[in-house]
C-alpha cells in the first residue's frame, strides 16, 4: 500500500467525521428551534399511562430474554408442529409489548417459561 493512498484514506476519513460532527450539530440545534417553538402545543399533551414504564432497564432487559426465548419456542413449534410450544412461544414474545408492571411482568415470564418447561414435547 502507498503512502499516497494511505493518506487518502485518512483524509476522508476526517472528513467524513467531521461532516458528521457538524450536520449532528445541526440537526440538534434545529431540534432545539422546534420545541422553542411548539413548547405550547405539546405541553397538553398527556402522555399515554405506563409510558415511562415502559423504558425501564428491567423491562428493556427482560423483554429481550423473554422474547428470545418465546421466539425459540415458536419456531421449534413451528418446525416439530408442537401447538403447545407454539402458542406458549407466542405469549412469550407478544406479552412483553403489553404489560407495564415489572413484578407482573416478570412473574407472567417466568410462569409461561415454566409452562413451556413442564409442557415440553
Amino acid at each position: 500500500m502507498s503512502a499516497g493512498h494511505n493518506f487518502l484514506n485518512h483524509t476522508s476519513m476526517w472528513l467524513t467525521l467531521q461532516f458528521q460532527n457538524a450536520f449532528s450539530k445541526i440537526c440538534e440545534q434545529r431540534y432545539t428551534e422546534l420545541m422553542a417553538e411548539n413548547s405550547e402545543l405539546l405541553s397538553g399533551i398527556p402522555l399515554p399511562p405506563g409510558t415511562a414504564a415502559m423504558f425501564s432497564p428491567a423491562l428493556l432487559i427482560g423483554g429481550l430474554i423473554f422474547g428470545s426465548v418465546g421466539a425459540y419456542a415458536f419456531i421449534h413449534g413451528w418446525k416439530t408442529k408442537a401447538w403447545r410450544s407454539l402458542l406458549i412461544g407466542s405469549a412469550l414474545s407478544v406479552y412483553p409489548w403489553f404489560v407495564t408492571n415489572t413484578i407482573l411482568f416478570y412473574l407472567l415470564g417466568i410462569g409461561l417459561c415454566v409452562l413451556l418447561f413442564k409442557f415440553r414435547d
